[in-house]
C-alpha cells in the first residue's frame, strides 16, 4: 500500500487471497490495482469466504476455524461477499 506501481502497463493483475488482509483499506487497494492496467485491461481478484467453516454442525471443526480467525485479527475472513461491491466503489 505504500510502494508506488506502475501505470497503464499491465494487460492483466490478478490478486489472490490478499484484499480480506486489507481491513477497512480494500478499495484504496483496488483504485491501485486498476490503475496499473492498460485500457482495456483485466482485474481479476478473488477471496475466500470461511464463515460457513465457523458454522459447521461439527463442533471441533468449527472451533479450527475460529481458531484461525481469533489467531488473524487483521484478516476479515467474512469480508468476500463485499468483493463486488468494492470493485463498484473502486469503479
Amino acid at each position: 500500500m505504500v510502494d508506488e506501481l506502475e501505470r497503464d502497463v499491465f494487460d492483466l493483475v490478478h490478486c489472490r487471497l490478499l484484499l480480506h488482509h486489507l481491513r477497512h483499506k480494500q478499495v484504496e487497494a483496488v483504485e491501485r490495482l486498476a490503475r496499473a492496467l492498460r485500457p482495456g485491461g483485466v482485474l481479476l481478484a478473488s477471496e475466500c469466504y470461511l464463515g460457513t467453516m465457523r458454522a459447521s454442525s461439527n463442533r471441533e471443526y468449527a472451533e479450527v476455524w475460529r481458531g484461525l480467525y481469533a489467531a488473524m485479527p487483521g484478516a476479515d475472513y467474512d469480508w468476500a461477499v463485499a468483493l463486488p461491491s468494492t470493485l463498484q466503489a473502486a469503479g
